[in-house]
């Protein structure tokens, strides 16, 4: 890797089947280090973590409605940095459809897009970011992550562990010390009315994920670990 060379690097700032927060601060660094275009992908940390995309010298920055927004899916934003317009953008006439970025540039001059977008998406997406605007930006961040930290001490009551690597705010992954996550998931959601995001592959029998993003609060916390622990010991006896 020191040797070779690198027009773009592209990453996943957080993983959301591990909850797991890459390092931005050495991405950034080795991009620099090679001269090359940081790509990220911040779809599982828009709005939830902290995110500098000029602090970080991020050249695109790739988000989605879904996740840090709270409202439906249908939208996916690609922001990109002055220095790529000038380089990689401006002067590069390709022939494209949906990624023609200097017709969006274009249009945006005069206010709309080069083609109708997810229009009630868009409603949702302006009505949530003044949401988050009268909160104030770091008042929002700052509850989401009282959240998060407060859940994942809460949890330290129940038979189960936390990953060691950084976690993001957007969920917080649980492992359960037996393989009873799909009967804790089937149990919370049938008898409970309560949806945690179970987890595929190796992990679906030991792994449930809870999220901390929107209007989650202190008390719903208090609420779901109370229920686990009435749930947990409806299936293991103890």
């Amino acid at each position: 890797v020191e040797e070779q060379s690198f027009t773009f690097v592209i990453a996943n700032i957080d993983e959301t089947s591990t909850a797991q927060l890459y390092d931005i601060n050495l991405l950034s660094s080795f991009a620099k280090k090679k001269q090359a275009y940081l790509v990220i992908d911040a779809i599982s940390s828009f709005l939830i973590d902290h995110y500098d995309m000029a602090g970080n010298n991020i050249d695109v920055t790739i988000l989605s409605s879904q996740k840090g927004l709270c409202i439906a899916p249908g939208i996916s934003p690609i922001v990109i940095s002055d220095r790529l317009y000038e380089e990689r953008v401006k002067n590069n006439h390709i022939k494209n459809l949906y990624f023609d970025f200097n017709q969006y540039i274009k249009n945006f001059t005069r206010g709309q897009t080069p083609f109708t977008p997810a229009v009630g998406v868009c409603l949702e997406m302006n009505k949530a970011l003044h949401l988050i605007e009268e909160e104030g930006f770091e008042n929002y961040l700052s509850r989401i992550d009282s959240v998060a930290k407060d859940f994942r001490n809460r949890i330290k009551e129940l038979p189960v562990s936390l990953p060691t690597f950084t976690i993001s705010n957007a969920v917080t992954p649980i492992r359960f010390e037996q393989p009873i996550a799909k009967d804790v998931f089937t149990i919370l959601k049938d008898k409970y009315d309560i949806f945690v995001n179970p987890t595929g592959g190796v992990n679906e029998d030991f792994v449930l994920r809870v999220a901390h993003i929107g209007d989650t609060t202190i008390e719903d916390n208090k609420m779901l670990v109370e229920i686990m622990k009435s749930v947990i010991k409806e299936i293991t006896g103890k």
